[in-house]
């Protein structure tokens, strides 16, 4: 991959590293902030570390800079109850508590990142850390604001761009990191700057890395001590722009973001995705308001996506997400001591694959939810409740089907889901130092459309991927694929949470317990059938294919066959 600077990028690192910190010598640092102090920007009522009924962690300051990774995974891998989907260096999403895909939320700024890194794993999650001021990590359901995916748990990752806070002249940070094991240079540079009510944000950053060093050849046949890691170098590089009007009372902040990145498929020779997207956000407060309700909050995204897989100078396949998402939400005045608030949250997300390789159809997934969550206090406890209830609607274009077999008519209605959350949870404070809280939640997840209509190769997995709206059945001509009479249903969890934290002026310390239970668990069932030649046929005449005629040179030929089940 060429190297490519951009611009903008290297104008905010020459600017900030030149004036920035002379302009505002005392700022202070993020990991001086008082963890109690910190608060979950996640959640509507802002609640700290210590006043969530679920487990929480926050990366900062020195904490987030140590654990800096070219990928979102490999960044929080090090946070208790979280690893990493490893596609080699280049992609990873994180696991939560044994979850990941569809049922984990990955958002920015309490918005999703509406990429396509839930579809398969070879896909990177489109969000940056290394300008990033905060990461939340919330373990269990976090279903009532983040919507019926986030059964496992959500990932907020917090940045700037859009200001919240007066600043008085200018302040900016920079990062830079360099590891030796694939010659990898990473940069960033943010700068805030204000004047009255006005305050301005842009960041920027590169990242450059080459092949990584492994201890052994990564072709058994070759021989040798050591070799590189064939395809897993990344280019990436992006900004941030944004600006608001600050009072008192109210907050008007609109941003702008742009994404670049190439990197490479470990395991496949010459191949290597080419990623960009523009982000456009908004947010508007409005504070101490006279009467019942005492502030209203909106905020909203446009994402317009896209990543290509390119094979050489040709595109092989690519993905395609547009989407608008909206939540507005009100804070009332306390109602027999209980405080809440009552919200709303629009997403519309119009996903398509193009080429021949595309193994999912263009589908539009539109939600809309109302959501309440309340809280009281009574003595040492502190009560929490919350319900949601979200309508999700599947809407998939039918001529992908047709396009690809036209003897076999399919053709799928819109697929509806009515998804209920609900959640109850109570803090007792001990002491000063010691606190108990216990939570419960039960949601219900609506499938993914790549759950329910997935039907092609996806090379980048290396599987043949077919979706729980069919039916594999054998007949006297072989295997065919039907559409199922039984739509796929959405997934039933019940989850209880018990945590134990100990806060002191030197040690911070939390301890949890949780237990899952899921029913309809959707999950990639491997089949004994391979791909070959545009058919499906056992494993066993395959092998015998292969061993009469050799190898085919079609790339997905020998392809695992996996449903959704």
């Amino acid at each position: 991959m060429n190297k490519k600077y951009s611009p903008i990028v290297l104008a905010i690192l020459a600017a900030t590293s030149s004036q920035a910190f002379a302009a505002n010598p005392h700022v202070t640092q993020r990991d001086e902030t008082d963890i109690e102090e910190v608060l979950i920007t996640a959640s509507p009522i802002r609640r700290t570390i210590l006043e969530s009924t679920s487990p929480v962690s926050i990366l900062s300051g020195e904490q987030l800079d140590q654990n800096q990774a070219a990928t979102l995974g490999e960044t929080l891998k090090n946070v208790p109850g979280v690893h990493s989907s490893y596609f080699g260096p280049v992609a990873s999403t994180p696991i939560i508590r044994g979850l990941s895909g569809p049922r984990v939320q990955i958002v920015q700024n309490g918005l999703g990142v509406s990429d396509a890194s839930r579809v398969g794993p070879d896909h990177q999650v489109s969000t940056e850390t290394s300008t990033a001021t905060q990461i939340e990590v919330l373990r269990g359901p976090a279903t009532l604001l983040y919507g019926s995916g986030a059964i496992g748990g959500v990932v907020n990752v917090v940045d700037d761009r859009l200001p919240a806070d007066r600043v008085d002249g200018v302040r900016g940070n920079i990062f830079a990191q360099y590891e030796d094991v694939a010659n990898a240079k990473t940069e960033s540079a943010d700068v805030n700057a204000g004047s009255g009510d006005f305050v301005f944000h842009v960041d920027g950053y590169n990242r450059d890395t080459h092949d990584y060093d492994i201890p052994v050849p990564a072709d058994i046949n070759e021989h040798g001590h050591g070799g590189k890691l064939a395809n897993s170098a990344i280019d990436a590089h992006g900004y941030n722009l944004g600006g608001g009007w600050l009072t008192d009372d109210t907050r008007v902040a609109l941003a702008y973001g742009r994404m670049d990145s190439e990197y490479g498929l470990p395991g496949e020779e010459g191949v290597f995705i080419k990623l960009q997207q523009d982000r456009y956000q908004g947010a508007l407060d409005w504070n101490n308001l006279n009467g019942f309700i005492k502030s209203i909050h909106w905020r909203s995204a446009y994402t317009d996506y896209e990543h290509s897989e390119m094979e050489g100078e040709e595109v092989g396949t690519s993905f395609e997400n547009d989407s608008v998402e909206s939540r507005l939400w009100a804070e009332h005045k306390a109602i027999n001591g209980w405080n809440g608030v009552v919200g709303a949250h629009y997403k519309t997300s119009d996903f398509e694959a193009i080429g021949e390789e595309a193994f999912t159809p263009p589908t539009t997934t539109d939600s809309f939810a109302v959501f309440l969550t309340e809280e009281k206090r009574t003595g040492d406890l502190l009560w929490q409740l919350g319900t949601r209830v979200e309508q999700v609607n599947l809407d998939v274009d039918n001529r992908f089907f047709s396009a690809m077999d036209s003897t076999n008519p399919i053709d799928f209605d819109d697929q509806d889901y009515t998804a209920f959350s609900g959640s109850a949870g109570v803090i007792w404070t001990l002491d000063e130092q010691n606190s108990v809280a216990f939570n419960y939640a039960y949601s219900e997840r609506a499938p993914s459309a790549s759950e329910s209509f997935a039907y092609g190769p996806h090379i980048g997995s290396g599987t043949y991927e077919i979706g729980g709206e069919f039916d594999i059945v054998e007949g006297p001509a072989g295997y065919t694929v039907t559409q199922s009479a039984q739509n796929v249903d959405k997934e039933k969890a019940n989850n209880i949470d018990v945590t134990y934290r100990f806060h002191s002026d030197t040690v911070d310390a939390s301890f949890s317990l949780f237990a899952d239970q899921i029913d309809n668990y959707i999950y990639e069932d491997f089949t004994d059938l391979v791909i070959s030649d545009g058919q499906i046929v056992t494993q066993q005449a395959y092998n015998q294919e292969v061993a009469i005629n050799g190898p085919s040179d079609e790339e997905a030929d020998g392809l695992p066959v996996i449903v959704f089940a």
